[in-house]
């Protein structure tokens, strides 16, 4: 499941690019959390920002979770 949000969150990545402000300067979209920004992409594209966020969040609980069921089971 970790991977699969991982994936659903590069995707949202990908179309969130198409909705660059015009302006920006180029360094403010190369470094990735720091390019997850609402301000940085037209409205159409903020929703893009929101669901990237909402996906990275859930592959990390997911990681985590499942690092926890590892370490219980193996206990």
């Amino acid at each position: 499941m970790a991977v699969l949000r991982g994936l659903q969150a590069w995707v949202a990545d990908q179309r969130m690019q198409r909705f660059r402000v015009p302006g920006e300067s180029f360094g403010s979209y190369l470094f990735v959390p720091l390019r997850w920004q609402k301000h940085l992409y037209s409205p159409d594209g903020e929703r893009f920002v929101t669901e990237a966020w909402r996906r990275t969040g859930a592959m990390y609980g997911y990681g985590l979770v499942g690092m926890l069921l590892f370490a219980i089971g193996n206990a």
